[in-house]
């Protein structure tokens, strides 16, 4: 069945605002069985919006609105009257409302976003939930390590001609989702054997699936290991940190995060020797592995990390260029020293460097690692 979804907002027409409600109604929608062939956003204009919206029910069977309910130019395009119009029927308080327009069953919403997950979710779904097809399955695979540029063949080389595939790259994520329409026989089947295919072509780098993040499927590595980590960091600023505790629970893992972003910190709060730092400087193998047997000296952690570098965009030089990172990870059975040179601008760099650093913990939960391995830029 198909539908379209109009967002009225000068604002968002404008930029300056996202729609995030035709993104939600889209994803609900499409989940539910229908065909989104279009979303189109114009600004509060009585006559742009007039246009869409009988172009709209022209073309499909579902329409939705979201915006222009204060000003009443939806309500003009549909040619109703005042508030109360016998031809509309009400689905909340903020004034949406879901009417028959020729074939189409249209369904005005407000522009808050929490406001119309609950009126398209309690009243708006019971006029068009007849109309949708069996609803597609769909899996959302969450990526780490792997571009764009190298999922896309990987994928085509396992995924069936029958089953669609989005792919959405926040770097260093990304989001792999394969959709089976319902109609296709053994719809669910084909998705968890294709869902299977994929994990095994892409290992260790799928680390969840739907909207778990990356720090959550770090925590729960160590959860199930019984491991506790103490984070010790300098050019991520406590981003390791901040990621680690958005998850909840993550007190039962997490014992320290220590910012040690100046020389002095690290040497009064982590014991680094003021002699390595004079020696090697803050940006090296040797100053992360002090910093990480701090960090562990001061909790008894099972693992420490710690991570120093030059995020940008200056303080670099020909032997330590922007975007150079160190990593060392300590632990009982475990000796690991990275060094990295990443690209971007400063929070690129900071970003990538964290999520190397949750990366080498997680590795470490899912075996001994006792290799120290060279230094590679690039």
């Amino acid at each position: 069945m198909t539908a379209a979804i109009l967002t009225v907002g000068t604002d968002v027409a404008r930029g300056d605002a996202s729609d995030a409600c035709g993104e939600w109604l889209a994803a609900r929608m499409s989940g539910l069985g229908f065909d989104v062939f279009e979303r189109t956003v114009v600004p509060d204009d009585a006559e742009a919006v007039r246009r869409a919206v009988q172009r709209f029910v022209d073309a499909c069977a579902v329409v939705v609105t979201v915006g222009g309910l204060l000003d009443g130019s939806v309500r003009s395009a549909l040619g109703l009257g005042h508030a109360h119009d016998a031809a509309a029927t009400a689905l909340g308080s903020d004034g949406s409302f879901t009417l028959r327009a020729g074939r189409a069953q249209v369904v005005c919403l407000g522009a808050d976003l929490a406001a119309v997950e609950h009126v398209f979710d309690g009243g708006a779904l019971k006029h068009l939930i007849a109309r949708a097809r069996t609803p597609d399955r769909v899996a959302k695979l969450r990526i780490v390590g792997l571009a764009a540029r190298d999922l896309g063949p990987r994928l085509r080389a396992v995924v069936p001609a029958s089953v669609s595939v989005a792919l959405h790259e926040a770097h260093p994520e990304a989001t792999v989702t394969l959709r089976v329409p319902g109609a296709v026989p053994g719809a669910a089947d084909l998705l968890t054997r294709t869902v299977d295919e994929v994990r095994a072509r892409l290992g260790s780098a799928v680390f969840g699936e739907g909207d778990e993040s990356f720090a959550a499927a770090v925590g729960k590595a160590l959860r199930s290991r019984g491991r506790t980590l103490a984070v010790a960091e300098s050019c991520t600023g406590g981003l390791i940190g901040s990621m680690l505790t958005a998850v909840p629970g993550s007190s039962e893992y997490l014992l320290l995060d220590a910012v040690t972003y100046s020389n002095v910190a690290k040497t009064r709060v982590l014991r680094v020797p003021s002699e390595v730092l004079l020696a090697h400087g803050a940006v090296s193998v040797e100053c992360v592995r002090a910093m990480a047997a701090g960090a562990r000296r001061l909790t008894d952690a099972d693992l420490a990390v710690a991570v120093s570098g030059i995020a940008g965009p200056t303080g670099g030089t020909s032997e330590k260029p922007v975007g150079l990172v160190c990593f060392a990870l300590e632990g009982e059975g475990v000796s690991l020293e990275q060094v990295i040179r990443f690209d971007g601008d400063r929070a690129a760099v900071q970003r990538q460097a964290a999520y190397h650093a949750l990366s080498l913990v997680r590795d470490a939960c899912a075996g001994p690692v006792t290799t120290t391995l060279p230094s590679v830029c690039g």
